[in-house]
């Protein structure tokens, strides 16, 4: 199926679509230990062009409810942020139910966790994933991907300051 990354890349190809403002990549090598957004987060620690990102946004989590907070016990997004965030998917889709979760493993924006303040992976509908039965909820991703045109990206918080480490050893995955 594939729902693992392809669930994401369908999410942001309907926002690029519909002119939602943002910088987006589409990294190669996530399932292989974030090889291409490594490069990248490597590339952007020396050069202070890319100074104004605050915000990393991965889709790219199983389940239909999850702003993740923690990537693999590390702080990678403020509480604050997460629950802005939330707030504005349950707002924007009633059936809606997001809230943070400590419990994130690995995905790209984990590389730029000490780079830039907030970075978080949303759910986006699958199940099971890397296994033979997993399964998209293609009417929860619709409903996402309509929910991400109406989110204020530009006006949600950003508090955590990168360089300070927090870890979470409660997590599970």
């Amino acid at each position: 199926l594939g729902a693992d990354d392809k669930a994401g890349v369908t999410v942001m190809l309907y926002m690029i679509e519909n002119q939602i403002p943002g910088l987006y990549y589409f990294f190669l090598g996530e399932e292989v230990g974030c090889i291409g957004s490594r490069k990248v987060a490597d590339k952007a620690k020396a050069y202070t062009d890319f100074n104004d990102i605050k915000k990393v946004i991965s889709f790219d989590r199983r389940g239909t409810e999850s702003v993740i907070t923690f990537q693999s016990g590390s702080r990678c997004c403020s509480d604050k942020f997460g629950e802005a965030l939330s707030e504005e998917l349950n707002k924007a889709e009633a059936s809606f139910k997001y809230k943070n979760d400590k419990t994130g493993l690995l995905t790209d924006s984990i590389q730029f966790r000490t780079i830039y303040p907030e970075c978080t992976n949303i759910s986006v509908g699958y199940q099971h994933e890397h296994c033979f039965t997993e399964q998209q909820d293609i009417e929860h991703l619709e409903r996402l991907a309509n929910a991400c045109l109406k989110v204020d990206w530009n006006n949600l918080p950003v508090e955590r300051d990168p360089s300070v480490v927090e870890y979470n050893y409660s997590g599970g995955g």
